[in-house]
Parts: C-alpha cells; structure tokens; sequence
C-alpha cells in the first residue's frame, strides 16, 4: 500500500477542547505517525504519514473532531512518502 503524507490545518473551535489529545488517540490507532500541535492564531496543525487508507480515515477523523469541537475548515495537501520520518506520534506546543 503506497505511503502518504499530509499536513493540515483545522480552523473552527478546536483549542482547549482536548483536539490535539483527540488527535493523537486517532493517530495511534490507525498506526499513523507525526504530530500534531496548537498554532498561535487559535487552529490546531498536524503532519502525518502512513497507509493511504489510514490517511483517509484519519482526514475524516480530522473533520469531525471531538465532542465540543466545531471544525469549520480543514485546509491540507497530500504528499507521496517513502515513510520513515516520524517514530510515532507526539504532541508539539505550548
């Protein structure tokens, strides 16, 4: 199965609602590594790699959010990947 990467940002009510904890408990379960981490400006950020099919999973993962969360936009692009960037997934910020 071909890798890929994405790297995304989600805009909408998605800090101090536990979104990134969302994240990496998605993450860890479709076997897919990276991280993920608050931006400054109030939307949550993740780069990703794995499976193209788990990518996919994790994307409506994304859209979704947690319960309390309200997405209004998830703006990513997809990359081929050879893998291998990341060893697992890890929560970036302040």
């Amino acid at each position: 199965m071909p890798l890929k990467k994405i790297t995304a940002v989600i805009s909408g009510r998605v800090q101090g609602i536990g979104f990134r904890y969302y994240i990496l408990n998605k993450a860890e379960m479709l076997g897919i590594s990276g991280w993920v981490e608050n931006t400054s400006g109030g939307d949550v950020k993740t780069v990703a790699e794995g499976e193209e099919d788990r990518i996919n999973d994790f994307l409506l993962y994304l859209r979704k959010g947690p319960s309390g969360a309200r997405v209004e936009n998830l703006d990513y692009k997809v990359e081929n990947t050879d893998g291998g960037e990341f060893s697992g997934f890890d929560i970036r910020g302040w």
